[in-house]
C-alpha cells in the first residue's frame, strides 16, 4: 500500500487513526495560541460593493499593496494602466498570481486609496488618490 494512503486504510478497516492529526495531541492552550497566531497573521480584504473579500497572509498583502503603490507613484499623475500594473507588480513580487494582485487592487479601491476609470479602449486606468499619496509618503 502506498505510504500516503495509510490513514485511508485505517478508516476502511474501522481502526482509529492515532497520529494522523498531531494538533489534537497538543494541550488546549497551545492550540489556542496557534489559532491566535493564525488569525493575527492574516487580513480579510474588502471585496467589491462592500462585500467580504478573501483572506490573505498579512505579509503577502503588504508586499503586493506596496508594489502597487510604488508602481502607480512611478507614473505621472499617479495613473497606470491595469495591464502595465499587472506586469510590473508580477515582476517585482516573485511567485504572486495575477488573482492576488487583482484582489489587493480591489481592496485598495474599496479603501479609497486607488480609483479606477476606463479609457476609450475600455482599459482600466488605475489612479492613486490623495489618500494613497499620503499613505505612500508615510511608508517611504
Amino acid at each position: 500500500m502506498p505510504a500516503g494512503l495509510d490513514g485511508f486504510a485505517a478508516i476502511d478497516a474501522g481502526k482509529p487513526m492515532t497520529d494522523q492529526h498531531a494538533c489534537q495531541s497538543q494541550p488546549a492552550y497551545l492550540r489556542e495560541e496557534s489559532k491566535k497566531m493564525e488569525e493575527t497573521d492574516k487580513i480579510e480584504l474588502h471585496g467589491a460593493n462592500n462585500r467580504r473579500g478573501p483572506t490573505f497572509p498579512k505579509g503577502l498583502y503588504d508586499t503586493i499593496a506596496n508594489a502597487i503603490l510604488d508602481c502607480a507613484a512611478g507614473y505621472p499623475d499617479g495613473t497606470v494602466a491595469f495591464d502595465e500594473l499587472l506586469d510590473q507588480v508580477g515582476k517585482a513580487v516573485s511567485g504572486v498570481l495575477p488573482w492576488h494582485i487583482l484582489q489587493v487592487k480591489v481592496d485598495l479601491q474599496e479603501r479609497r486609496i486607488l480609483s479606477v476609470s476606463y479609457d476609450r479602449d475600455r482599459r482600466q486606468i488605475i489612479k492613486l488618490n490623495a489618500r494613497g499619496r499620503r499613505l505612500r509618503r508615510a511608508l517611504s
